[in-house]
């Protein structure tokens, strides 16, 4: 049968703030980011990236094989992605939980094709 299986898993650790000493004197800040912000805490440190985790599972099938007996020329696939915590948010912040809920999680199922030119 020519089918093909595909599965992409990617986690990434926690990236930081990228705020330091010199990034809040160089905004101004006078060495301190710890001004209270969004919510009673500080916008510029508490915002610690999250664990992300980032899957893409891909099941295809080689049509032109099928159909016409010419390999690797058209594919159709049917896939699931899966991602959380996109770019490092965390989807239990304020933000992503209560103002914009399912901004930070995907989870679809996708169809799709291929043409590869010969």
């Amino acid at each position: 049968m020519p089918l093909t299986w595909v599965n992409i898993l990617n986690i990434t650790g926690p990236k930081g703030t990228g705020i330091s000493t010199a990034n809040c004197n160089a905004i101004g800040a006078g060495g301190s980011c710890g001004a209270p912000g969004f919510m009673g805490s500080s916008a510029l440190t508490n915002n610690e990236t999250k664990t992300e985790i980032f899957e893409d599972t891909r099941l295809s099938l080689d049509a032109s094989k099928v159909f016409w007996g010419k390999p690797g020329i058209w594919d159709a696939y049917v896939g699931y992605r899966y991602w959380e915590n996109k770019f490092g948010t965390n989807h239990n912040a304020p933000l992503f939980a209560a103002i914009a809920p399912g901004t930070s999680v995907e989870s679809s199922v996708y169809l799709g094709t291929t043409y590869h030119f010969k």
